[in-house]
């Protein structure tokens, strides 16, 4: 009779064994299958230089927000006026360098 314990004991470990077949047809298909549906060559858009990443955007997003804050802190109000007047200046000044 065994007596309860708190200690578990390990086990007798049983070999488990499952035979594979190798079948040369089936392997040669299943590859062609995945580099088919890995291939992006259907899929694929030609502008890809031009789109930013989202990680890009996030770091983009954050500077502008503690730009501002630091801003605020330091100018006050006259930040939030200053930086859309700053903007449409550069506009305008690169407006005039195309004509």
């Amino acid at each position: 009779m065994k007596l309860p314990s708190f200690i578990r004991l390990p086990n007798n470990r049983k070999f488990k064994f499952s035979p594979r077949h190798y079948d040369p047809v089936k392997d040669d298909i299943d590859q062609r299958v995945s580099g088919i549906k890995n291939s992006k060559k259907y899929f694929s858009r030609s502008k890809k230089s031009e789109q930013l990443s989202s990680s890009k955007l996030q770091i983009i997003i954050a500077f502008f927000l503690s730009f501002f804050i630091f801003g605020w802190l330091y100018a006050g109000n006259k930040i939030f006026i200053f930086v859309p007047l700053f903007c449409i200046w550069l506009l305008y000044k690169n407006f005039i360098k195309k004509k």
